[in-house]
């Protein structure tokens, strides 16, 4: 039986995937218990042939290949979600690493009505960045005291890699291709109505991502774009909001709109991004 579900979408990969690869090879859980799905979308040599020599050369059964050739992300893991066989999907970047005990302790606190949240850290120059976050100290000693919502982690609510979902939670859920940024903050506005519960992780168990400067969410591509992008994704949440006003939250809508105008105001650097964060 397998529990979970890794998707990973690449494009055009580079050696961060086999770091992350290899990251998942690492876990301290059984392999039995978890399959990968990795998609390649976009140009396919020589890049498939690469992945499966890794896959041979590793004797990484776990991992499944896909290709699709469009180069889009949502479409990419709207593959794996539909692929997948496991009782809980997570989605990772094909450039980022998890720690040895990441499968381990989800399995701790997974349940079919809760979103499971881990430690987030960054990586720089491949060079894992010591100590936990400050976010999740505060959190951790929250967690007793009551049931945390999305708007205690308004922070990390605008990503769908560092967590765990139930797939019966995800059933009829897809990403949407038209968005070409903010996909996956439109994926968790759509998906907070089905949300009941919020845990987290030992923060010992730590997501790390990598900040590469030209990736899609923080490559500079001018004014126009940056507020054609603000227009459509401010759109897309009061659209959402509206669709089923009484489920979904209002203030959770508020603060997903106010981190877009306070995003476009650091991009067009009218504040600093330090300020841009809610």
């Amino acid at each position: 039986m397998i529990d979970f579900s890794i998707i990973i979408p690449s494009y055009k990969p580079d050696k961060y995937l086999y770091d992350c690869l290899k990251s998942v090879m690492a876990q301290s859980t059984s392999s039995h218990s978890y399959e990968v799905l990795l998609i390649l979308n976009g140009p396919k040599d020589p890049y498939f042939e690469e992945i499966k020599t890794f896959k041979l050369k590793h004797q990484f059964f776990a991992l499944q290949l896909f290709y699709i050739p469009e180069a889009n992300v949502s479409t990419a893991r709207n593959l794996g979600l539909n692929k997948s066989r496991g009782s809980y999907i997570l989605f990772v970047d094909d450039d980022d690493i998890l720690s040895e005990n990441y499968l381990q302790a989800m399995n701790f606190e997974i349940s079919d009505d809760s979103v499971v949240f881990t430690n987030v850290m960054s990586l720089d120059n491949l060079q894992l960045k010591s100590g936990i976050n400050p976010y999740f100290i505060e959190f951790k000693r929250k967690i007793g005291v009551s049931n945390l919502s999305l708007i205690d982690f308004k922070v990390h609510s605008a990503t769908v890699w560092a967590k765990i979902f139930p797939k019966k939670m995800l059933l009829g859920m897809h990403f949407e291709p038209k968005y070409k940024n903010g996909q996956d903050s439109i994926f968790m506005a759509l998906l907070s109505k089905r949300i009941r519960r919020i845990v987290i992780t030992d923060p010992g168990a730590i997501y790390y991502y990598r900040k590469r400067p030209n990736s899609a969410s923080r490559k500079n591509k001018g004014i126009y774009y940056e507020l054609s992008t603000t227009f459509k994704l401010f759109k897309g949440y009061i659209g959402i909001y509206l669709s089923d006003p009484l489920e979904y939250d209002f203030l959770f809508f508020l603060h997903r709109e106010a981190a877009l105008v306070k995003r476009l105001l650091a991009k067009l650097k009218l504040i600093s991004p330090q300020n841009s964060r809610l």
